[in-house]
């Protein structure tokens, strides 16, 4: 629902580098990009709101504090340029310009520039970035077509629009594309016309000109290094175009209908997306077929640089597949580079004085000497590593842990050991190079960062320690203590955020960047979210939380009886209220109405809040008056069902219905009624199902929930659900 922005690093290491998260009335609408102007591995993100609000953040840090933010009040569209800076449109022509600054400090930020306010109707907010005269200029086209806007820094300039040679009267422009570096658009229009329009300024930048070149008509095409791709859903075909050059090529038959065109950042090659999800790819100059792939799921969008190309899949993930060309003479070179190839696979020898490195390519083997620092007794019992990482914890029987670094020289071909010496540990965990470690006997919490080689002023615990965990960036650490006490401190500071005394024992436990998950000795997961009261993004995390939006359903056997039993309405029997027979027709009705005008007046009774009514004679008279209360009725019932004799006697049942006769316009004529043991025996068994799983439901629930320090400052639980073999597991 557009409700979380991420940045993601997709090339050789792919993670996601932040995220933020909004309110559910609050969602992203627009967003664009920009690079710092000195630094273009510096990434800005602009962002425009549903309630018309401007934010901007730096991609690597979006959960910190915006660095800039507008109210616009009205309904607007971004863009950004390839210096930096941004162009907001709003929908009643207002122009906002935002640049990149430098402050005193040498931090970056961003401040208005120039405001303009338009000539034109621009409501449909058709507008764009080109490069013209070597200056970056914004482009607006008015609703209807006929003229456009270019706003640079220092000036507007309004430019005529004649398209009428092109396309007829009734054709409207639906959308325009350009590429930022160029002086080039593309004008698609109602029609599926697509015309060319490249733009042209005088030596004094105060007036403009347009030669426009008409195309195919088009369902879909793309733009990319004045290379065009469309394709038309009549002709199953792919067009090709170099608008520089004015080359049109031969068109490629495609086997089905396109959903997705995109050129790669150099527009060597072109990539299609054919139903059924089939990719292909094929190269600009020769117009061959360089590979065809089955993709696994529904893909929503597509984008490519020059060496990979991303798709956004259904599932919400991205997949980023390596442009590989056959005849590339770097491709060997490029595919040594991914990260799988640099993946590798360590094995120590028992003895604990060699290991082997396992690659792709090759295996190496290397000497392992850490009688520096332990006796000739003691033995390797675990290692320990992150896979992201060249680090290795060795821990040996004696609790002596040693942190090993491993290197390789630029061949891949030798390798070599740093150590470093740790305390004695009964308990460790290690993450993003952070280490923390526990022993028995000082009952303390030490903490590390092995990367700067900092040692932290250890946490002294109250209790003996049984788990320990970090999250997934080593910001906070997670210690258990006896008796089933759960702390949560922050790294920077080793501050204690929260305490929670835990309702059962504890299995195992784990955490990623938002929350810690606790296997219970009742095999639920008990699910924390980690709420730190300095993190601005907090209220925005728990608003997020499924238990502030949703509501869970429960699909028991006994709710869906209740359920049942509501949804079948008036339970009332009165003769003298309503009647329980609500799709009685309209003659049934208005005679029973007659008979009740002519009958003298009779006093009502409020009817009693009971699912029991017992009737021996359905042609009788039955007035509440006359009726047995709730209690007797329900005892009555329930000696009459525990009888185990073949058949029941219904004249057991007391008759509760008036002495005198009541000549019912519906009389019923009922045979012999005999409940039969099978049908006795029904019941008896839906019954015991429904109590059977009201027992192991209410086993099941939790036991005991208690918090300390009762406030915002405690970790919060979400939700817990049953373990299974399908359902989760933790390793």
């Amino acid at each position: 629902m557009k409700r979380e922005l991420a940045s993601w690093s997709y090339q050789y290491a792919p993670s996601i580098h932040s995220t933020r998260s909004f309110l559910d009335d609050v969602t992203i609408n627009e967003f664009a990009i920009a690079s710092n102007n000195l630094n273009s591995e510096m990434i800005f993100v602009l962002i425009l709101t549903t309630n018309h609000w401007i934010e901007i953040y730096s991609a690597k840090s979006l959960n910190d504090e915006a660095l800039y933010s507008l109210h616009l009040r009205s309904p607007a569209r971004v863009h950004s340029t390839i210096n930096g800076n941004f162009y907001v449109l709003t929908c009643n022509g207002i122009v906002y310009s935002i640049a990149q600054q430098i402050n005193s400090d040498n931090e970056f930020n961003f401040n208005q520039k120039t405001n303009y306010q338009l000539k034109i109707s621009c409501s449909m907010m058709l507008s764009s970035v080109l490069t013209l005269n070597g200056q970056e200029s914004f482009v607006v086209f008015a609703d209807n077509g006929q003229s456009m806007t270019i706003c640079t820094m220092e000036r507007v300039i309004y430019i005529g629009v004649d398209v009428s040679p092109y396309i007829s009267s009734s054709s409207s422009l639906k959308s325009i594309t350009s590429e930022k570096t160029q002086n080039l658009l593309l004008l698609y229009f109602n029609n599926k016309t697509l015309i060319s329009c490249q733009v042209k300024l005088n030596e004094s930048n105060e007036k403009g000109s347009l030669q426009f070149t008409p195309f195919d008509e088009a369902d879909k095409f793309c733009l990319q290094n004045n290379c065009l791709a469309t394709y038309n859903n009549g002709k199953t075909q792919l067009n090709l175009h170099d608008i520089r050059s004015c080359t049109c090529y031969e068109p490629i038959q495609l086997d089905n209908e396109c959903q997705y065109l995109c050129f790669n950042e150099s527009a060597t090659y072109v990539f299609a997306l054919v139903k059924p999800r089939v990719l292909f790819m094929y190269r600009m100059t020769d117009r061959r077929q360089m590979a065809k792939l089955f993709v696994y799921d529904f893909v929503l969008s597509m984008v490519a640089d020059n060496d990979f190309l991303v798709l956004a899949m259904n599932d919400r993930r991205l997949l980023t597949l390596m442009i590989a060309d056959p005849d590339d003479p770097t491709l060997q070179a490029r595919i040594q580079a991914l990260p799988s190839r640099l993946e590798s696979f360590v094995v120590f020898a028992d003895n604990g004085q060699s290991m082997v490195i396992c690659t792709m390519e090759r295996v190496i083997y290397i000497d392992v000497d850490v009688s520096p620092y332990i006796s000739s007794s003691s033995s390797l019992k675990s290692i320990t590593s992150e896979k992201t990482q060249n680090l290795l914890l060795l821990y040996f029987n004696n609790k002596t842990l040693i942190s090993c670094q491993v290197k390789l020289n630029e061949s891949n071909e030798k390798g070599s050991l740093q150590f470093t010496l740790f305390d004695q540990a009964d308990k460790f965990c290690l993450q993003n190079n952070c280490l923390a470690t526990y022993n028995n006997g000082k009952t303390q919490l030490n903490l590390h960062d092995i990367r700067s080689c900092t040692c932290y002023e250890p946490i002294q615990l109250d209790n003996e320690c049984q788990y320990l965990c970090f999250n997934e960036s080593a910001t906070y650490v997670f210690a258990l203590v006896k008796p089933r006490v759960l702390f949560m401190y922050r790294m920077t500071d080793r501050r204690q955020m929260a305490k929670l005394f835990v309702y059962d024992f504890v299995l195992s436990m784990v955490a990623d960047n938002d929350f810690l998950v606790l296997a219970m000795n009742d095999r639920r997961l008990l699910t924390l979210m980690i709420a730190d009261p300095d993190d601005p993004t907090l209220q925005a995390r728990i608003q997020a939380l499924p238990s502030r939006n949703l509501q869970r359903l429960s699909k028991s056997a006994t709710k869906r009886l209740v359920d049942h039993v509501e949804k079948c309405g008036n339970m009332s029997s009165s003769d003298e209220d309503e009647s329980d027979l609500d799709n009685d027709n309209d003659k049934t009705n208005q005679q029973s109405k007659k008979k009740k005008n002519d009958q003298a007046n009779v006093q009502k009774f409020a009817s009693p809040n009971s699912l029991f009514r017992i009737v021996t004679r359905l042609n009788e008279r039955h007035s509440l008056s006359k009726m047995k209360n709730d209690e007797e009725i329900r005892s009555q019932v329930m000696i009459i069902s525990l009888d185990n004799s073949e058949t029941l006697d219904m004249t057991k049942m007391v008759n509760n219905s008036d002495d005198e006769k009541y000549d019912d316009n519906n009389d019923v004529q009922v045979p012999d009624f005999v409940i039969t043991t099978d049908e006795h025996k029904n019941i008896d068994t839906d019954l015991n199902d429904i109590r059977q799983k009201t027992l192991e439901f209410n086993k099941n629930q939790i036991k005991e929930i208690q918090f300390a320090n009762a406030g915002d400052r405690n970790l919060k639980i979400v939700n817990n659900h049953a373990i299974t073999s399908s359902t989760c597991s933790i390793t």
